[in-house]
């Protein structure tokens, strides 16, 4: 190499080097190719200089083994692990199914493959017709890269437009817009146990009846991952329309609970958690509780669960205001 070398780095013509760290006593066999990232061979004089010199051609002539998995080799890995770990299983079927839709010609190239040129080409070809989309592929892709291929690619920020997600003003009137449409009656019960309880549609779905004792339904797949299993109080209101739902084991097992030009479950969430700490005093601890929701730099989180008595008193009077608005 005719450029200067930091102090301590020498080369020979094989691009061998022995490299010397600050302290003066440890020595390493490093490899490296024109301006590619430098590999530590071994330790001197553990690694002879014959086995450093053989493991430099080999990397001669094959390459770095590092990043020659494709981007959906890797994203089989990061799933499996993902699951290992316990965590949600709906953000890998999510994922999956993005990445399958969008992700094109990227699913067979190696992650060295892929510059940062390429993805910011890529997010803004994505953007055309969804901002959330190429936030959320290129971002995994990305991710992706770092893992196969050890190198760190961050994207200028593209911020996400604003939702446009039906949202509920009159709770009762919403229900009265509900009641009158051509859905099903189990289609109509699973929208009202929404309501009464804030629950995420994929915990809606998933109740089977032999996950309800004594008044409490338990999830045991919540959408963070089974790490995040919990109990919740089911009111007087939310346990009458069980019996309004399918005859089988899962009264509400739908693959979404929405009716077109209508505001669907998580609409039906973020009022639960609006009007019961606009027209309550339910405690924030509690809220959260109820609706299984819990931040990430929230270290409050770890100091005790919320006594169920609690949890179950709160549940009834706020499902009691919500019940009386919509009239049921």
């Amino acid at each position: 190499m005719d450029k200067k070398q930091p102090p301590g780095l020498h080369w020979d013509r094989d691009s061998l080097g022995a490299r010397v760290w600050k302290n003066g006593y440890d020595k390493s066999w490093v490899w490296q190719r024109g301006n590619s990232k430098r590999m530590t061979l071994g330790r001197w004089p553990h690694m002879t200089v014959l086995e450093a010199r053989e493991a430099a051609a080999s990397l001669n002539s094959t390459g770095p083994k590092v990043g020659r998995r494709t981007i959906t080799e890797l994203h089989d890995a990061w799933a499996r692990d993902h699951l290992l770990r316990g965590k949600s299983p709906v953000t890998v079927t999510t994922r999956t199914m993005q990445f399958k839709k969008h992700a094109g010609d990227y699913m067979n190239l190696r992650a060295d493959q892929i510059s940062k040129v390429d993805l910011m080409d890529f997010r803004a070809e994505l953007a055309k017709k969804s901002v959330h989309v190429a936030r959320d592929v290129t971002g995994h892709i990305a991710m992706l890269i770092a893992l196969g291929d050890d190198r760190r690619v961050r994207l200028p920020e593209l911020k996400r437009p604003k939702s446009k997600r039906r949202k509920i003003a009159d709770i009762g009137e919403w229900w009265d817009t509900v009641d009158r449409s051509t859905a099903t009656q189990p289609m109509k019960a699973a929208l009202a146990f929404a309501a009464l309880t804030g629950l995420r549609e994929g915990e809606i779905t998933a109740i089977e009846r032999s996950h309800i004792k004594n008044g409490w339904l338990h999830v045991p797949k919540p959408k963070m991952g089974t790490d995040w299993a919990f109990d919740r109080h089911l009111p007087t209101q939310a346990l009458a329309l069980l019996d309004k739902g399918f005859p089988g084991k899962r009264p509400f097992e739908f693959d979404k609970i929405r009716i077109k030009g209508i505001a669907s479950t998580h609409a039906c969430r973020h009022h639960f958690v609006g009007l019961a700490e606009s027209e309550t005093a339910v405690p924030r601890r509690v809220m959260r509780a109820l609706v299984n929701h819990r931040g990430k730099t929230d270290v409050t989180d770890g100091y005790g669960e919320v006594p169920p008595e609690t949890l179950a008193k709160w549940s009834q009077e706020i499902a009691d205001l919500i019940a009386k608005k919509m009239k049921l």
